[in-house]
């Protein structure tokens, strides 16, 4: 997750060793220590946050008997988090656009068990706002029930189709009925195509769902 805060942050890609042997990067360090003591980096519990601290302390503490690594003053606890440092991550800016980029799609059923749908690619193709309002109508749909793993497919399933479609679908074409018609032949077509490769059958659980594609509110 360090180079996820990277990104966030705007910082070049690490190409050389010598980085390492920075102030940047020790500064860096500490930043991550306390992006990981914040709720709003990682949603993780406790227990993994712990780990991936001290997996990471461990890494570079093994890279400096090969190579100079300029490490901060600081040893993680095998029982708590160094939130001493969690001010230093809350007042780095972070890229909106970054941010956007790698959030995550939530669904939660009426148990208000929380679980991930994959619609970046149809972001990509799409944007944000077309995607924000899909999202918000699988979540709709989610919460009114138990865990829905066909819901949860068909969300991610449906943007790896669209991702196919780069170039030729807009949010416009999409307001065309003879369009989406032939879009949701193709897309039940890529559907069987991708369970009959992959789990050697199609779920035809998931298809029902794509009746919430037919929403005048998306476009």
């Amino acid at each position: 997750m360090f180079d996820v805060l990277l990104f966030v942050l705007g910082e070049p890609p690490i190409n050389s060793i010598l980085f390492f042997n920075t102030a940047r990067f020790e500064q860096l360090q500490l930043i991550y220590y306390g992006a990981l003591s914040s709720k709003s980096f990682a949603e993780l519990e406790l227990t993994t946050k712990i780990s991936v601290v001290r997996c990471f302390y461990n890494l570079l503490w093994c890279t400096s008997k090969l190579h100079e690594v300029r490490m901060p003053s600081f040893v993680p606890k095998s029982t708590l988090l160094a939130t001493n440092f969690l001010s230093l991550f809350e007042e780095q800016k972070l890229r909106p656009e970054a941010l956007e980029e790698i959030r995550p799609y939530y669904l939660i059923d009426k148990y208000d068990v929380s679980y991930h749908t994959n619609l970046h690619p149809m972001r990509a193709v799409l944007g944000s706002e077309f995607t924000n309002k899909f999202h918000k109508t699988l979540a709709e749909h989610a919460y009114t029930k138990a865990k829905d793993t066909a819901l949860r497919d068909f969300g991610t399933t449906f943007a790896a189709f669209i991702a196919t479609k780069q170039g030729s679908i807009s949010v416009e074409s999409l307001k065309n009925g003879s369009f989406v018609a032939i879009l949701m032949v193709e897309f039940i077509k890529f559907h069987f195509k991708k369970y009959t490769l992959i789990r050697g059958g199609a779920q035809s659980g998931t298809l029902p769902s794509s009746c919430i594609l037919v929403d005048d509110n998306y476009a």
